[in-house]
């Protein structure tokens, strides 16, 4: 090629999230690449993710690999003021940093930060631009959902999609004119090599060996659903009453959790462990990996399960997709909680994947999202 493609990928935060992963991977598989010069910038300061923690530790905050802006915000206090001035600083920021760049592809990662960065890559006139698409595009709703709408129909963006059911979903709800899948990658191999027997898991997290554990993981947000599974709580322990429920995330949701959990006195059942580092001990502490959620894009939770030999049941808002095992149960949308209640105690259950480990490999991935990167800006300089 005769120059390195500039790519520029915006998210919000590095926060502990699926987005925020794949969207480090992406910087780790393409960063020194012979064809693509890919960075990274992102609203919010540093934190103590995770990720933001490998971001430093790879140096990629002083190499200019990843830029922070800070969340430059209005001084105004008065609240129902303050928001208008805030994203008009917001957009700013990300114009600015458009400005700077001059990439020749942008690639937005969650659909609501269009709200902010479409002003200034259209200032900009970006040539070729990408939007990820990490959740249910049904979430978003007025001024936000007209202009993702804008942004799909008629200002040139590409969605990038996760699974064939969120491509359908969101056809429909963007009306968008071109798409891709691009499912999310996982080192399979990097996972089994943290794998520690049953008895091992239990230990580190304090588990007693007798218990019937069941494991959630993930943000303690509305979407999971948490609340329905605490409700089967008392049937469970009836037919298990050495019955263990454990909560592996942190969120919003936390004190109406454990407020429903004593309200049916089942809290001794229950276990908030918060974030933890390395979640492959929960899942081969657990009987049972549990996904209860109203709606999935492509968890990479449930990947991650199904790779260290858990037995899953999952709603029928989790794409058929991410079942890459035949020990995954996916329950009908109107299961009864009784159903449910059998399937998660069902330890001879067998049923069929659809995709394969291959078709989730981090390489593929990887290789994938350079190849549509060179697809689209190829057909881009043929036009010019």
């Amino acid at each position: 090629m005769d120059k390195k493609i500039k790519v520029m990928a915006m998210i919000w935060s590095m926060g502990n999230g699926g987005a925020q992963k794949v969207v480090l991977q992406n910087a780790i598989a393409l960063h020194r690449d012979k064809d693509i010069e890919f960075k990274i910038y992102v609203f919010n300061p540093p934190t103590d993710s995770i990720y933001d923690r490998t971001i430093r530790k790879l140096c990629y905050d002083a190499d200019g690999t990843v830029t922070y802006l800070g969340y430059p915000k209005s001084r105004i206090k008065t609240k129902f003021i303050r928001g208008p001035f805030n994203l008009s600083i917001a957009r700013t920021a990300w114009a600015d940093a458009i400005r700077r760049e001059q990439p020749d592809i942008v690639h937005v990662h969650i659909d609501e930060l269009l709200y902010e960065v479409l002003p200034g890559i259209e200032e900009a006139d970006v040539p070729v631009r990408f939007d990820s698409l990490h959740s249910d595009p049904r979430r978003y709703k007025g001024r936000k959902l007209h202009l993702i709408r804008k942004a799909f129909q008629d200002d040139g963006f590409i969605a990038l999609c996760l699974t064939n059911m969120q491509q359908g979903i969101a056809k429909e709800y963007y009306g968008f004119k071109h798409s891709e899948i691009l499912r999310n990658g996982l080192d399979f191999d990097k996972i089994r090599s943290r794998i520690v027997s049953r008895e091992e898991s239990r230990k580190m997290l304090d588990i007693p060996a007798e218990a019937y554990v069941f494991a959630c993981v993930g943000r303690l947000q509305p979407v999971k659903n948490y609340p329905f599974l605490i409700r089967l709580l008392p049937q469970l322990i009836r037919r298990k009453p050495k019955t263990l429920m454990i909560f592996a995330g942190e969120g919003e949701q936390l004190p109406e959790l454990k407020k429903l959990a004593q309200s049916l006195g089942v809290m001794e059942h229950i276990r908030f462990i918060g974030q933890q580092s390395d979640v492959v001990p929960v899942y081969r502490a657990a009987d049972v990996f549990c996904m209860s959620s109203t709606s999935e894009s492509s968890p990479l939770v449930l990947l991650e399960a199904q790779a260290c030999g858990c037995r899953c049941v999952i709603s029928n808002g989790v794409p058929e997709e991410s079942i890459i095992t035949d020990r995954v149960c996916r329950m009908a949308a109107d299961a009864a909680e009784e159903e449910w209640v059998t399937a998660l105690l069902d330890d001879g259950f067998t049923g069929t994947h659809t995709l394969s480990e291959a078709d989730y490999s981090l390489d593929f991935a990887n290789k994938r999202l350079k190849s549509i990167y060179l697809k689209y800006w190829n057909e881009y300089n043929e036009k010019s």
